[in-house]
């Protein structure tokens, strides 16, 4: 470590002790007065910072951490904290850890590409920090000729003002080279998007946002490129449980993602918070507003975070727009191993005509509980008229079996570990081949009328079935 020091002015370098050696700098401005330390850094993404204080009459360590710098602001560059007393520095910093990183998985190989062009422009207007990190993944078609209309698929780490040009992208993601051809859908694009960020960018807390089309708990995002190849739930979950450090909130910006069998095949993942839409989406999330109350609080915990999200969009929805239809929730995860036994329990009881229709009801409204508690956050429009509750699970009707069959056959356990692990897919025989089960199952069933799932016919309210099986005459 070299010091070099001049009429108050040090500056110090050192290697940082991360798995990619970068040369991470912190440059003493000024002493404005005794017990005050100004100082400017070079690397913006950043954890520890150790000051060695030799003074006149004692010498000794004094340490510190960006969670006990108070007085750094949000967006600024240069730093200031209060300090025991002054004389001479010796610093060392690694890759400075922020509060929060927010990752990005944009997946505009499709016809979003304009929606997600604005949003890259909305999330443009913070600046990246040590309180916040913002880290975007961007595949383009070039369909939308603004910004270049470039094709392929880059890294931006956002700063104020950036624009989605290639020239404003990370040129090295590691291995020498920088933006390049990827299926967005392929998982292990996602793995390794994250795996890169959390080493450069490492914080506290995390959480991914993916924008795209969404198909419940068949998966999410089209991409064009790659035969128009989506990612399964699946696919996700196996992504967060590679990662050695959690994802603490994920927000889907896709349609019909907020499902049973998304939030079970998730809960075991290190998430603890999911939210997203439980019918069809909006697509103009607009990022950077969105993440407003985190930019002014940077210290809250997932739970806030997330909670805010969803009032946020809310709010933007049903006062700018006024979006009659939308749906908007948030799953507490660590709620759900509760809610799946009581649906297994359920369904269990709706395929055995030994246990009494009464006790069928009672577990219905067990479940009815559980989703109330488990869902923390539920804002849904003037249209659903008490119809929805926030938490949809797949159930299609009888007579456009036919229709679905494909989607039918693909709802197994290699699909979504709801359909099995919760006795779901049995009860669902039970419908389609008349095996044996209680007879309000048809007649709630057929009761029901496509609400969630418009031209489908595939998904329905679990609360509002539950509902209808405890009001059902024995």
């Amino acid at each position: 470590m070299a010091l070099h020091r001049s009429w108050g002015l040090a500056f110090i370098a050192c290697m940082a002790t991360t798995p990619f050696p970068t040369l991470a700098q912190v440059e003493i401005n000024s002493f404005d007065q005794p017990g005050v330390l100004e100082w400017s850094n070079a690397l913006p993404a950043a954890t520890t910072f150790d000051v060695e204080w030799i003074g006149a009459l004692h010498e000794g360590a004094w340490h510190s951490s960006w969670s006990n710098l108070f007085d750094i602001p949000a967006t600024g560059e240069t730093y200031r904290v209060e300090v025991p007393a002054f004389f001479r520095v010796l610093a060392h910093t690694n890759i400075l850890r922020s509060q929060w990183t927010l990752f990005y998985y944009m997946m505009a190989d499709n016809n979003l590409e304009p929606d997600f062009v604005e949003k890259f422009c909305d999330l443009a207007r913070w600046s990246s920090d040590t309180n916040v990190q913002l880290v975007v993944q961007f595949d383009r078609n070039g369909s939308d000729t603004r910004y270049g209309g470039w094709t392929g698929c880059e890294r931006f780490y956002i700063t104020n003002g950036i624009l989605p040009l290639q020239d404003s992208a990370v040129q090295d993601w590691g291995d020498g080279k920088g933006g390049r051809s990827l299926n967005m859908a392929d998982p292990s694009s996602l793995l390794d998007f994250l795996k890169w960020g959390m080493a450069l960018y490492p914080a506290e807390r995390y959480a991914l946002v993916i924008g795209n089309h969404g198909f419940g708990w068949k998966g999410f995002g089209i991409c064009d490129r790659y035969a128009e190849s989506i990612m399964y739930i699946s696919d996700l979950r196996v992504v967060l449980e590679s990662l050695r450090t959690p994802i603490h909130c994920l927000l889907l910006d896709a349609c019909n993602m907020h499902m049973a069998e998304t939030i079970h095949e998730l809960r075991n993942t290190g998430l603890e918070y999911v939210f997203g839409s439980e019918t069809y989406g909006q697509t103009d999330w607009p990022y950077g507003w969105m993440i407003e109350g985190l930019q002014l609080n940077p210290q809250w915990s997932p739970r806030e975070f997330v909670v805010d999200v969803n009032e946020r969009l809310w709010d933007y929805y049903s006062s700018s727009t006024a979006v009659s239809s939308i749906t908007l929730c948030t799953t507490d995860l660590s709620l759900v191993p509760a809610l799946a036994t009581n649906i297994e329990l359920f369904a269990a009881g709706v395929t055995d005509t030994t246990i009494p229709f009464a006790e069928v009801q009672s577990r219905a409204q067990a479940v009815m509980n559980s989703i109330l508690d488990a869902v923390i956050v539920r804002r849904l429009g003037p249209d659903w008229d008490n119809l929805a509750h926030g938490l949809a699970v797949y159930f299609p009707l009888k007579q456009d079996y036919m229709h679905v069959r494909q989607s039918f056959d693909e709802y197994t356990p290699r699909r979504t570990r709801f359909s099995y692990e919760t006795g779901w897919r049995t009860m669902l025989n039970a419908f389609y081949f008349l095996e044996p089960c209680h007879a309000q199952l048809f007649d709630v069933r057929y009761a029901i009328t496509n609400y969630t799932d418009p031209g489908g016919d595939e998904n329905l309210d679990l609360y509002d079935f539950c509902r209808r099986f405890s009001e059902a005459a024995p």
